[in-house]
């Protein structure tokens, strides 16, 4: 166990313990066009010093903001209780991040690449929110 994966662990057990309905939410890196993550990553390699630390292959789960918001929308407005993970279905590991990264700055159209490259990605997440939906018309029937 690390210091953050006991931190998460306590704080769940005693957010459980109200008496209240409660609905946990699991989320990974946060990306969005707007900024999020991705705009804090973007600053090192556009200034030519962006890079991989260590072998890269710590995998990164991660979510894009709108469909976040999504998830919250339909765990708010079907009254959800219960612990749910709201990350893509697919974690991809910091190396390829990185390489998608360089690749979509050297390109003469970086916000045009990134954008379909994260459409592309994104789909995966919308494929994880209409699981989570299956998942929870399936329990309740």
């Amino acid at each position: 166990e690390d210091f953050i994966g006991e931190l998460a662990k306590r704080w769940e057990s005693e957010a459980l313990k109200c008496q209240k309905k409660v609905t946990i939410l699991r989320f990974g890196v946060v990306i969005g066009v707007e900024g999020g993550a991705l705009a804090t990553m973007l600053t090192p390699f556009k200034l030519g010093v962006g890079g991989t630390i260590g072998d890269g292959k710590m995998m990164t789960s991660w979510i894009d903001i709108k469909d976040l918001v999504c998830i919250y929308r339909f765990v708010i407005d079907n009254q959800l209780e219960g612990v749910y993970n709201a990350v893509s279905p697919s974690p991809v590991s910091k190396l390829h991040v990185h390489q998608s990264i360089r690749r979509g700055i050297v390109s003469s159209d970086f916000f045009a690449c990134a954008n379909f490259c994260f459409k592309v990605t994104l789909r995966r997440s919308i494929i994880s929110i209409d699981r989570l939906q299956n998942n929870l018309s399936q329990t309740s029937s």
